[in-house]
């Protein structure tokens, strides 16, 4: 990576945006169609909803999700999502130092960051009643969710001849660095679905939930130790620039309990 030019790592970045982009339509839609296919010979033929999360979509993640009525007021659905985007912060306090002249200077600083990933999410829902094999109405439910993300962070600073004359900064480097975040969650959800003669559906819900999570940070550089690195990651990231959503939820995430909420625009057929 270090090898290519900043042209070249951005034409593979939207490459790889666009991989993220079609793999979950791909999946969904070879799901859907074996579903189709299987249930050629049933009768009646339940109802089936396609939708995409327009929560999701702002914060970087496109989602696709099938659901599929499965018995008097049950429904089993599969939700497939890439992640991906770039995002930046700035900060004009991470530290002060005097240049030559002897002048008190704020240092200027900028991160900016590259993430890639997935999520799998598969939930089971019991409406209030299911009539005429249209899932509406409220419903209670139960979701499993795996998650993979990867960052890569670099960060700029405006005066680094002055690193080692830094004041009020613990840590006077960058914290370029590769990060990689799994978890695996589970947790329920109360919700309503509201769908349109035309077919159309408008789905909101929301719940808590547990989730396993760790993380791995690799570090380009480490002038001093990798604790002190660590500790500058979750300072300045969490404290300091104050990124957007997209990025910090992804740094914030630690096992524990944590809170799932989403809207989604579907089609029914």
């Amino acid at each position: 990576v270090h090898g290519r030019t900043k042209d070249e790592q951005k034409i593979q970045r939207l490459h790889c945006n666009f991989e993220v982009m079609k793999a979950p339509f791909i999946i969904i839609c070879a799901f859907v169609a074996f579903s189709s296919t299987s249930r050629a010979q049933e009768s009646p033929q339940p109802l089936q909803v396609v939708k995409i999360s327009l929560s999701d979509f702002a914060l970087g993640q496109y989602s696709l999700e099938y659901e599929r009525v499965s018995g008097a007021d049950w429904s089993a659905g599969v939700s497939i999502s890439g992640i991906g985007f770039e995002t930046s912060a700035e900060s004009f306090g991470l530290g002060y130092f005097y240049d030559a002249m002897g002048n008190w200077h704020s240092v200027y600083s900028k991160i900016d960051a590259y993430v890639s990933g997935f999520e799998a999410c598969l939930n089971l829902r019991k409406y209030g009643v299911i009539k005429g094999d249209m899932p509406e109405g409220f419903y209670a439910g139960v979701f499993l969710q795996l998650r993979h993300v990867k960052s890569d962070l670099t960060e700029e600073f405006s005066a680094p001849e002055a690193y080692s004359t830094w004041y009020g900064q613990p840590y006077p480097h960058s914290i370029d660095h590769q990060a990689k975040f799994n978890s695996l969650g589970m947790g329920v959800q109360l919700g309503y679905q509201w769908m349109a003669d035309n077919g159309l559906s408008l789905d909101v819900f929301a719940g808590p939930m547990f989730r396993r999570a760790n993380r791995t940070l690799t570090f380009d550089e480490l002038p001093v130790s990798e604790e002190a690195a660590l500790d500058a990651v979750d300072d300045r990231l969490l404290r300091q620039y104050y990124p957007t959503l997209s990025l910090s939820r992804f740094y914030q995430a630690r096992t524990g309990s944590w809170f799932k909420a989403g809207l989604s625009l579907g089609l029914a057929f």
